[in-house]
């Protein structure tokens, strides 16, 4: 191994930050290819936008509604919350609740304060999402999900990093990790892994 390669092995085995929270999708990933480790996924993507934090839409504010899926930040002044548009929860005769999607697919990130207002959203199309996020730090969110291709799943870990008036966005990426066909059979939406609060399929 030359030492360029083993400095930029070096590099991307460092970069990675990721929360001990989510270790449970590397170990379901894991299931669909053993050979997968954070420290081979790739940084495609970094950009920084602005933010506004005293951006307060209404709309965006009620879509906060369910309590599970919030997810604090350890001070407790930053809630980030995954959002399927259309999404309810339907109480099952078991106790537990049911997910049902009355629209489309779309997933939107949202991240508000303290009083739950909104200051950014990410949003994502149908072939890709996020899975799972959780919080490192009072101010990095990491979310892990996948990219839908023709015939293969991409992983992707998204590094969400807010300062004063912006927010640093990094997107790494783990290509062909494996087929569509043992994606279907693996649980990675973390609520999949909550069969204490959701009855799934």
């Amino acid at each position: 191994m030359t030492l360029l390669t083993l400095f930029s092995v070096i590099i991307r085995a460092n970069d990675i930050k990721f929360p001990p929270e989510l270790i449970w999708w590397v170990n379901e990933i894991k299931k669909g290819n053993k050979n997968i480790a954070i420290e081979d996924f790739i940084l495609t993507e970094h950009k920084t936008e602005r933010i506004d934090r005293n951006y307060a839409d209404h709309q965006n504010n009620r879509r906060l509604i369910y309590p599970v899926f919030m997810r604090w930040n350890y001070s407790g002044d930053y809630v980030a919350y995954l959002d399927f548009y259309s999404i309810q929860l339907i109480r099952q005769l078991s106790g537990k609740y049911r997910i049902i999607n009355t629209g489309d697919d779309t997933e939107v990130l949202l991240i508000a304060d303290k009083n739950k207002n909104v200051f950014y959203i990410d949003g994502f199309g149908i072939f890709y999402g996020l899975d799972a996020i959780q919080w490192l730090n009072d101010n990095i969110l990491i979310g892990v999900g996948v990219l839908i291709g023709d015939n293969s799943i991409d992983l992707l870990i998204y590094e969400y990093k807010i300062n004063e008036d912006t927010i640093e966005i990094k997107k790494y990426c783990y290509r062909n990790a494996f087929s569509i066909e043992v994606w279907h059979l693996l649980k990675l939406k973390w609520f999949e892994q909550r069969p204490d609060y959701f009855e799934i399929k």
